[in-house]
């Protein structure tokens, strides 16, 4: 029987494809400056940004590129009637995007990265926090559910990975029965349930110029988080943003493991400065260290 739930869970193989080779990581660095360090230990919580507020103005839009250039390419010579479909559902993955737009908490494979250090010390020393990701995952102890994504910047096969995902997405639909009855309140559903599955994937594309990021992140969506928490704001190149304070339960601290002084020609004393600053706030027994990678300032 066709239900709102014929799609449902279509996109776990092709997801899964995103980690084959890929061991979950038990930890990874969120790069951030002076005020960042300040407020996430000061504060005791990680602050969690709306992707349709980021500096990058390609985050929420790159994937969808992708998508309307890989399911053209898979549409060509189908039906007329399967084509207008497709650009239904177009529309609907924009409307559904603005629902469930990713909430995300990016971090780095990697702890000592020239770029990132020059990406977030160009007037401030910058930090490389090291967080237990395992910890952060757990479903209770945080203020919202999240999830562990690995950022795909590869396009052949972001490309790959969407056309795998279409073609699963067209097969299921040829297998609705003939004669079977798709009332306009159904085919809605079923519209919006293509299009969360769709952007299960599209979340964990990003340009193949922000590659040596070596991303991963933690993500929610907009309509689960505001079940939880409501908005914070902070200033931002683009004005008033918002975002979100993921706060562990109860008295707990974040699961940081480690922070690193960026590169800076007063490592040394910024070293001293930041375990003081980590005992200050209740974090006696995280490890500090201090990057050495010459950079110009």
């Amino acid at each position: 029987m066709v239900d709102q739930n014929w799609f449902q869970n279509i996109s776990a193989a092709t997801i899964h494809e995103t980690l084959i080779n890929q061991t979950l990581p038990e930890r990874l660095f969120h790069y951030t400056s002076s005020d960042g360090l300040k407020g996430i230990v000061g504060n005791n919580c990680l602050r969690f940004a709306d992707a349709m507020f980021m500096n990058d103005g390609s985050e929420t839009v790159h994937g969808m590129y992708i998508f309307a250039q890989a399911v053209t390419q898979f549409m060509e010579g189908k039906p007329d009637h399967e084509i207008q479909i497709v650009e239904e559902l177009k529309q609907q993955i924009v409307a559904t995007a603005n629902i469930m737009r990713p909430i995300i908490f990016c971090m780095s494979a990697e702890q000592n990265l020239l770029n990132q250090w020059r990406d977030y010390g160009s007037d401030v020393v910058p930090y490389s926090i090291e967080l237990d990701t395992y910890v952060l995952q757990r479903g209770n102890e945080f203020s919202f559910p999240v999830y562990l994504a690995k950022v795909i910047y590869d396009m052949a096969f972001q490309e790959y990975l969407l056309k795998k995902l279409i073609s699963a997405i067209y097969q299921r639909t040829q297998d609705i029965p003939a004669g079977a009855q798709i009332s306009p309140e159904l085919k809605a559903q079923l519209m919006q349930s293509v299009a969360t599955e769709i952007l299960w994937l599209l979340y964990r594309f990003k340009n193949p110029a922000f590659a040596a990021e070596q991303e991963w992140r933690l993500i929610s969506h907009g309509d689960t988080v505001q079940r939880f928490t409501r908005p914070q704001f902070r200033s931002s190149k683009l004005g008033v943003v918002p975002y979100y304070e993921f706060r562990p339960s109860g008295q707990a601290k974040l699961p940081i493991r480690a922070v690193w002084v960026g590169p800076s020609p007063y490592s040394n004393v910024s070293h001293i400065a930041l375990q003081q600053f980590l005992q200050a706030n209740g974090y006696e027994n995280v490890g500090t260290n201090f990057s050495t990678i010459p950079i110009r300032r």
